[in-house]
């Protein structure tokens, strides 16, 4: 549905401005976009922790519990 009614108004606004202007609306659309993801990663940053080996012994392999 999303697609179909951006092709929709990419058709309509080339048609209305030409293309050179659409592309280059379309490119700062992009652009926008880049900058809101960067934005959003720094203020709240992913932080995941490296995982740590298994030590207890109650833990088995997937392959030896189907036995």
């Amino acid at each position: 549905m999303t697609s179909m009614l951006a092709s929709v108004l990419g058709m309509a606004l080339s048609i209305q401005f030409g293309i050179a202007k659409t592309y280059a609306l379309g490119a700062c659309f992009y652009v926008v976009c880049a900058i809101a993801i960067v934005a959003s990663r720094r203020a709240d940053p992913i932080v995941s922790p490296a995982p740590k080996p298994v030590t207890s012994v109650g833990l088995l392999p997937q392959d030896e519990t189907a036995s």
